[in-house]
């Protein structure tokens, strides 16, 4: 293997980490164990050979600290949302609140459906709405049936849709 010489020799590579899989709550199986060694080998390369990480929220910034990330530089993203998009105002939304991932308790489904219980008789017209897929949801249908709460759960939409 040869080696070329940088094309941006002063550019740090960068990294985006969206969670730590070893830190998620998951079964015990050969998949997860498995998963745990690939990141594991995935942190070492990562700790020696980037310079900046992007994390999507606090708490994965906090946990790569640590792990020892010392010297890289962790910023902070908001998943790459368009700053471009236009807001409207309160009056023209037919949503309140949107809720959009993976059905899992890691994404804090369950806080989004607490906040949403505190929120509707509060808020005039307050209508919500869950986007994504995954093992919960329909134990998070069941809840918003059963507690009557203005929650529409739609499961997989197109990134123009969620916009």
């Amino acid at each position: 293997m040869t080696s070329r010489p940088a094309r941006a020799p002063k550019a740090a590579k960068t990294v985006f980490i969206h969670h730590i899989v070893a830190d998620m709550d998951r079964p015990d199986t050969l998949n997860t164990r498995l998963a745990n060694i690939q990141e594991k080998i995935c942190l070492a390369l990562i700790r020696s050979g980037f310079g900046k990480i992007i994390v999507v929220n606090q708490q994965v910034a906090d946990r790569l600290r640590e792990m020892g990330f010392k010297r890289q530089q962790i910023l902070l993203s908001s998943n790459f949302v368009d700053p471009l998009s236009r807001p409207r105002a309160y009056e023209q939304k037919d949503i309140t609140l949107s809720f959009c991932g993976r059905m899992v308790g890691q994404k804090g489904v369950d806080d989004f459906v607490h906040v949403c219980k505190k929120l509707a008789p509060i808020v005039p017209n307050f209508r919500a709405v869950m986007i994504g897929l995954g093992p919960e949801i329909e134990r998070l249908r069941a809840q918003i049936v059963h507690e009557e709460l203005p929650i529409e759960m739609v499961g997989y939409v197109n990134d123009a849709t969620k916009f």
